[in-house]
């Protein structure tokens, strides 16, 4: 399949369809969005979207990539870690930009609503132990479609 660019524009006014906000992570275009039940979990696309550019990097030069994390001020102890306030809970597998625009942002969707899925599985099993947590209403929402 061939690399396709995907404007700024676009893959924004697509992520903000489905709820993402836009953040700048160094010099990297990122969307987040805080989980409906839990805020204090987040999914984020990071684009590689350049702060000061309309387009993305050449072909072979980065992927679209989507991940869980928890970003709080409280701390939290995951697994065996220490207490700490920000982790990565997950990550996709890598979206490479090929095929058409549309094959690219229904990509980018299926695996944000993964990513998702896999944030409602990780707040229920931690939901006992997870600071300042507030009852949510079940079942756990999942994003919609487009």
């Amino acid at each position: 399949m061939a690399y396709v660019e995907i404007s700024a524009e676009k893959m924004e006014r697509f992520l903000q369809t489905i709820g993402f906000s836009r953040r700048v992570v160094g010099s990297e275009v990122v969307y987040i969005f805080a989980h409906l039940h839990y805020t204090d979990v987040f999914i984020k696309v990071w684009t590689s979207l350049p702060v000061d550019g309309a387009k993305t990097r050449g072909k072979g030069r980065d992927a679209i990539r989507i991940t869980v994390a928890y970003e709080s001020d409280k701390s939290y102890a995951f697994g065996r870690m220490a207490p700490r306030k920000s982790f990565g809970i997950f990550k996709t597998k890598r979206i490479f930009r090929t095929g058409s625009e549309e094959d690219v942002l229904d990509r980018i969707h299926e695996r944000v609503r993964e990513a998702y899925s896999f944030a409602n599985s990780w707040i229920r099993d931690h939901w006992n132990t997870l600071p300042g947590r507030v009852q949510p209403q079940l079942p756990l929402k999942t994003l919609g479609k487009k």
